[in-house]
């Protein structure tokens, strides 16, 4: 499973 989808969605919340 790449996690690499996750990953950008996590820094794109976090950046918010």
């Amino acid at each position: 499973m790449h996690l690499t989808p996750i990953i950008r969605i996590l820094k794109l919340a976090l950046y918010h």
